[in-house]
């Protein structure tokens, strides 16, 4: 009779999900813990955490998503090795 009846609170398990960010010069700069049902919850309530950092979301020894900061650009310029650098002649 017990498992016919739905008991508020029980069925739905949260993990614990880490979220680890990164400052510009990609050092540590702190972990968040996140409470969610599922990936996609943990991504959704990962990306309003991120503070615009790079981050990265864990799930105990499991990659589950990675966030790039959004006010750092990766490169500023890119170049082929063969190109000269910029101020120089060839």
């Amino acid at each position: 009779m017990a498992d016919l009846i739905k008991f508020p609170g029980k069925g739905r398990r949260s993990a614990t999900y880490q979220l680890h960010r990164f400052a510009v010069n990609g050092s540590p700069c702190g972990t968040a813990l996140i409470l969610a049902r599922d990936d996609a919850d943990a991504t959704r309530k990962a990306y309003a955490v991120t503070e615009g950092l790079r981050a990265d979301l864990w799930l105990g020894r499991r990659f589950v998503n990675s966030f790039a900061a959004t006010d750092q650009p990766i490169a500023a310029s890119i170049r082929l090795l063969s190109d000269p650098a910029p101020g120089q002649r060839r």
